[in-house]
């Protein structure tokens, strides 16, 4: 009890230095695969609105994160992108600003890169470097794998995440293994299982998991003692060839005292 008693008046203390890696978790499992065929379209435009209810021990908050991305298309990948997402906690917000592209090299691989920028920097990172690499390994099996480093205020982040994609039809089932090194902190490790389903040629339904070690890395614990679990699924209609939009939910639990539900729509045009 007397440990309970304490980790949960860390919650006033240091919540907003502990912010840390689950904007990266977060942004995870809202990504999709890239490996798309060309496409007629020259321009990407997308707006991501999320909104949470949060419990932190004996406290009721709020969440909300809104993206925005804008890209030129080549060969169906964005070349380059910029995206700007803003991020509010219990009414601290902080924005971050990434630009990135990615490049095909063949019929079977690809490259990607991302530098991003904090501003107004409370619980997210200063700056963010990452790359990575797609290659075909069976017909429609592909494996991948990324790196990305974080420099925040208090503790850098590295991240390493080898992962599987199989794409069949209009289908595709995604795995990646991720594990973190935060300085003075030591290791996490968590997985991150999604799919896409098509239903209708207006219709696509979706849904995943990410399990393991400091999804949202709330409190300043050993990753051990962080250990849980999203749950997150929804759909997506085709309004016209060229227009999509998605409705999703989520539900999120983290020890030792953290649950997150929420909502989220996103509206994507091409031209």
């Amino acid at each position: 009890m007397k440990k309970e008693f304490w980790v949960c008046a860390a919650l006033f203390v240091l919540c907003p230095a502990a912010w840390a890696e689950q904007v990266i978790v977060e942004k995870q499992i809202q990504e999709t695969p890239v490996f798309a065929a060309p496409a007629e379209e020259k321009v990407f435009v997308s707006s991501f609105y999320e909104y949470s209810w949060i419990k932190q021990g004996g406290r009721h908050i709020q969440w909300k994160t809104s993206r925005n991305r804008i890209a030129w298309l080549k060969d169906g990948l964005h070349l380059p992108y910029l995206e700007v997402t803003r991020y509010e906690r219990a009414g601290t917000v902080d924005y971050t600003f990434n630009l990135g592209g990615m490049l095909r090299l063949d019929a079977d691989s690809l490259l990607r890169a991302e530098i991003g920028f904090g501003d107004d920097v409370d619980f997210v990172y200063r700056r963010e470097y990452s790359a990575g690499y797609e290659r075909r390994w069976l017909k429609n099996l592909f494996w991948s794998f990324d790196i990305k480093y974080l420099d925040y205020p208090e503790n850098d982040v590295a991240i390493g995440s080898p992962g599987l994609i199989w794409y069949f039809d209009n289908h595709y089932i995604s795995a990646s293994y991720n594990v973190s090194s935060t300085e003075s902190r030591g290791v996490a490790q968590w997985g991150i299982f999604k799919g896409n389903f098509y239903l209708h040629k207006r219709l696509d339904i979706w849904m995943g998991a990410a399990i393991g070690e400091r999804l949202y890395d709330i409190f300043l614990l050993d990753a051990s003692e962080q250990y849980g679990y999203i749950l997150f699924a929804g759909l997506t209609f085709k309004v016209r060839e060229n227009i999509d939009l998605r409705f999703g939910g989520s539900y999120s639990m983290e020890k030792p005292s953290f649950i997150n539900r929420g909502v989220n729509t996103q509206l994507t045009v091409r031209f």
